[in-house]
């Protein structure tokens, strides 16, 4: 995993990256992977960040009806940046979503 270009290293860094998934099923399911790259310059925050996370991202269903946690692909797991040893944690997910009506007025 590389930190981002432009990340001055400082502070907590997320990101969100689409990881594929089988996509729509069911007319108005879509089963998607999103994997999530947690950086800090601290190890311990960042896996402590990586965690709290991932235990998000699991309740994410009982918040919001249209999501529904499914599995973890990978749990968070310690990946520092090869080339500047920036402390990461790296995770994916399965989640599947409901689609949704929507209005779209020009």
């Amino acid at each position: 995993m590389e930190v981002p270009s432009g990340w001055t290293g400082d502070g907590l860094l997320v990101v969100v990256q689409d990881a594929g998934g089988s996509g729509g099923y069911d007319i108005v399911l879509d089963d998607i992977l999103i994997r999530f790259l947690v950086f800090h310059p601290d190890q311990e925050t960042a896996s402590s960040n990586a965690r709290t996370l991932h235990g998000l991202v699991k309740r994410w269903g009982e918040e919001h009806a249209g999501v529904s946690f499914r599995d973890t692909i990978q749990r968070p797991t310690y990946d520092p940046d090869p080339d500047t040893g920036v402390p990461a944690y790296t995770m994916t997910v399965r989640l599947v979503f409901r689609a949704e009506t929507v209005t779209v007025t020009p």
